[in-house]
């Protein structure tokens, strides 16, 4: 039997960027003739039709079956003829009859249900009060088409197995339905709670992670990847949870749940996995066996290898902020991209580095914190800025009338807060609401807030590392700052 493999107009479409409405319908089915290709199956084999596409059987020379379902009660079947194409799944032929075995979503809780008796086996063997609470982040019910996986060590944050609030209520379906924290909500709610600025707690403005891969990705025009929840799923090589990565216990066997995550890789078959920090990409060469990944984009700490026909980008977790300057992340961006559009074969370096140059508007400098002029930055500031000035030769701002901004090239250079009219008495004594308020809004933004003469402190190098986006990152936050310091 020959099975015709072809991708639905609908993903065609999406590849493409087409509106359905608007486009040729011959050119869409033009298109579908293109990308298909045949398998052969003999009977007794399994088959597998790949999400967002569907299977034509040539049925000139043989009719061929499925097993319909007449009555429920009597687990009672019929066959009938066979006139439509076949949906994505993993399908048998038995002599005459093609029988769905599993679909991608079946393929999934089935995953889901072994992963989770993988935790609880780990969790009984280390004991309670040092394994960790578990789970994955991406709820893989709403993945339809999977073409972007984010990977990164372990989520941030946790509690031991034996103070958590869920460890009574685990089920097979844990984590299948992924983070709890998103249960019951939209796809609209969860990408709302992500991205605004709507926080019940008011720690934090949306998911940091989440607005650094969407600011990567929409350098190279693919941000609405990571606005459908069923394009993309974001999880970890081991799910259970600690503040930092490097507290994951010792008796944990990280090999056995990375494993776990590459059997998920699999089923999902994305177009690119990335994998955040050098932690997780450690552990995925180990388990993968893979014995280099080599830096494709030379000065840019992106690594990359072509693994089971998908490719695989490791760099810097996002909490690297030194890093995440905006022309790096531009050039990331680019790099998946790149890596997106081109997901059949494996990326020529050198082909990639000229798509680079000619695609960037600054191709490929790589800059250093210590080539920065801080005299320069501190000036480009000040005529950018529309601030009155109180100190105007020590640089002194007002950010409102009892507020106000030092910006200065000493020492590494750095912005600092504090009160217009300061007494010099420093701030470990005088903390009233007002300025505790205030503190804790600067931690967010990684002030250090335990400078005795400043109400918070932040360095140039925290902003980026080289002129141009410490420039535009001071003055943005600047006027942020003043914004926010007057709704306290």
């Amino acid at each position: 039997m020959f099975v015709l493999i072809m991708p639905t107009i609908e993903s065609i479409c999406e590849d493409y960027g087409l509106d359905y409405i608007d486009t040729n319908e011959e050119e869409l089915l033009g298109q579908q003739g293109l990308e298909a290709y045949p398998i052969e199956v003999n009977d007794g084999e399994t088959f597998e039709i790949p999400e967002g596409f569907i299977g034509r059987i040539n049925q000139d020379e043989q009719t061929f079956y499925k097993k319909v379902l007449v009555d429920e009660d009597m687990d009672y079947y019929e066959k009938e003829e066979i006139q439509d194409d076949l949906p994505a799944g993993l399908y048998q032929l038995d002599q005459d009859e093609i029988n769905l075995i599993m679909n991608i979503q079946e393929k999934l809780q089935a995953w889901a249900k072994e992963t989770v008796n993988c935790y609880l086996e780990q969790v009984k063997q280390v004991g309670e009060d040092i394994a960790r609470s578990f789970y994955n982040q991406s709820d893989l019910s709403r993945v339809k088409k999977c073409e972007l996986m984010i990977i990164g060590i372990n989520p941030g944050c946790g509690c031991r197995f034996s103070e958590w609030s869920l460890k009574d209520k685990i089920s097979s379906d844990f984590l299948y339905k992924g983070n709890p924290c998103f249960n019951g909500m939209s796809d609209e709610d969860i990408i709302y709670e992500m991205t605004e600025k709507y926080d019940k707690d008011k720690r934090r403005n949306g998911w940091d992670l989440w607005h650094k891969i969407h600011k990567i990705l929409n350098y190279a025009g693919k941000g609405y990847l990571v606005e459908n929840l069923d394009k993309f799923v974001l999880s970890n090589m081991v799910f259970f949870g600690t503040t930092h990565e490097g507290q994951i216990p010792k008796e944990i066997d990280q090999e056995k749940c990375a494993e776990k995550t590459l059997e998920l890789m699999d089923l999902l078959k994305p177009k690119v996995v990335l994998l955040f920090g050098d932690q997780c990409k450690l552990l995925f060469k180990k388990v993968a066996k893979i014995t280099h990944m080599e830096e494709i984009v030379p000065g840019y700490h992106v690594f990359y290898c072509f693994y089971k026909n998908r490719h695989i980008i490791a760099i810097y977790h996002t909490a690297y902020y030194r890093y995440y300057t905006d022309y790096n992340m531009k050039v990331i961006g680019s790099v998946i991209g790149y890596a997106l559009d081109n997901s059949s074969k494996r990326i020529d370096k050198e082909q990639l580095n000229s798509y680079l140059v000619n695609s960037l508007d600054n191709p490929l400098t790589c800059y250093t914190i210590s080539r920065i002029d801080k005299k320069d930055i501190v000036q480009q500031v000040i005529s950018s800025i529309n601030l009155e000035a109180y100190e105007e030769k020590n640089h002194r701002y007002k950010l409102s009338g009892k507020y106000g901004i030092t910006i200065t090239d000493t020492k590494e250079g750095y912005i600092a807060i504090r009160h217009i009219k300061y007494d010099y008495k420093g701030y470990t004594s005088t903390q009233d609401k007002e300025v505790l308020a205030i503190k804790d809004m600067l931690k967010r933004r990684n002030y250090n807030i335990s400078v005795n003469a400043w109400i918070g402190k932040k360095v140039f190098s925290k902003f980026g590392n080289n002129d141009n986006d410490i420039i535009e990152g001071i003055c943005k936050e600047i006027k942020e700052l003043k914004e926010d310091i007057q709704k306290i």
